[in-house]
């Protein structure tokens, strides 16, 4: 909260000096932009710090669906033979938890690999 007012008050000095008149005239919509400024790096940092885990396991023909949050795991499917249950967990992820980030890595004769990291 502090970190909005402060830059409230710097946008509304920025006003202030490029039109003229007092800074608390332009406080109320300095607030407005500076809120939007702190909602839009949060969702940043959010997309930053969630991603969807896709293992394809090619010795099993099994897919694994992971959920990553902060570095740890809060929802995983594992065990998938069909790609349509696939396809639903990844959709869950995606649309239901608004996660953009994927990472998609495979499993061959026991080894995991890292393939690469895609923002959808």
């Amino acid at each position: 909260m502090k970190n909005v007012m402060t830059r409230a008050w710097e946008i509304a000095k920025q006003g202030q000096k490029k039109f003229g008149g007092k800074v608390k005239e332009f406080f109320a919509i300095a607030l407005k932009m500076a809120w939007k400024e702190i909602k839009k790096m949060a969702k940043v940092i959010k997309n930053i710090n969630e991603r969807i885990i896709l293992t394809a396991n090619h010795d099993t023909f099994e897919y694994t669906v992971e959920g990553e949050r902060n570095g740890k795991i809060f929802w995983k499917r594992e065990g998938i033979k069909e790609d349509d249950k696939k396809n639903e967990a990844y959709a869950y992820l995606k649309s239901g938890k608004g996660i953009n980030t994927v990472s998609f890595y495979k499993i061959k004769d026991g080894v995991k690999t890292f393939i690469e990291t895609q923002n959808v």
